[in-house]
């Protein structure tokens, strides 16, 4: 014979564990009618439902209770105003912080419209600087040209002025 050792939760302790280990082994028991095998699962549905009533009912008298001991209402009431405190700080860091990052929003669009304005400006003088540089290339060829043709006239002259002297 096999001896069964169950354990159990202590009286004002309720488990959850241990209704669903009720239900199995009621269940698990081979009767012989339907009749009381509903009778059974209806037993340990009510009996469930009680356990979690009592369950809620001292949890509630737990809640109630009113904090008597000095050496806890104390701190919990400096713990509070530390609380109370901290969210005051918490909540000023919040305002200064988002009027600076406002700031910094603005200043970031600032740059943004003053190098979109530069861009332009660059993009004009550019296109004027290029226009000049082909003018002034133009110009430059046309003076190298006029340079080789005096040279090349010049040069006749000296050749003429060589044959003359001959």
């Amino acid at each position: 014979m096999v001896s069964r050792s169950t354990k159990r939760a202590p009286a004002n302790i309720s488990s959850d564990n241990d209704d669903d280990e009720e239900l199995n082994f009621l269940a698990s028991q081979n009767s012989n009618g339907s009749e009381d095998h509903a009778l059974e699962l209806a037993l340990a549905k009510h009996y469930a439902a009680v356990r979690e009533k009592k369950r809620k009912e001292n949890e509630q008298k737990f809640l109630k209770l009113k904090p008597c001991d000095t050496k806890v209402a104390g701190p919990a009431e400096d713990m509070k105003a530390s609380i109370a405190t901290i969210e005051t700080i918490y909540a000023d860091f919040l305002q200064k912080y988002a009027a600076n990052e406002d700031t910094i929003h603005k200043l970031w669009n600032q740059i943004h419209k003053e190098q979109q304005r530069l861009l332009v400006c660059t993009t004009k003088k550019l296109a004027l600087n290029e226009e000049a540089c082909a003018n002034m290339e133009k110009g430059h060829i046309a003076g190298l040209s006029r340079a080789k043709a005096a040279s090349r006239e010049l040069r006749g002259i000296i050749d003429q002025i060589y044959l003359l002297d001959d």
